[in-house]
């Protein structure tokens, strides 16, 4: 799941839910670059678990991503 918010016409906002952190990262990538229509760096990025079983293992990561447009 992705949610993608724009800030400017250069900078894009956005919310991706995954099972790994290297999925959230490479699913924010994909997004921002379609967002942005080309490469992209990211200035901010936050991941928490956002789903943990009893046993304490994270089931499900959400990432906090702010983009911005390569130059």
């Amino acid at each position: 799941m992705t949610a993608a918010a724009p800030v400017s016409e250069s900078e894009v906002a956005m919310v991706v839910r995954g099972l790994t952190r290297a999925s959230l990262r490479e699913q924010a990538t994909v997004a921002c670059e379609r967002r942005l229509g080309g490469e992209c760096r990211f200035a901010d990025e936050q991941y928490c678990p956002c789903m943990v079983s009893i046993g304490g293992r994270v089931r499900l990561w959400e990432g906090r991503f702010r983009a911005v447009r390569a130059h």
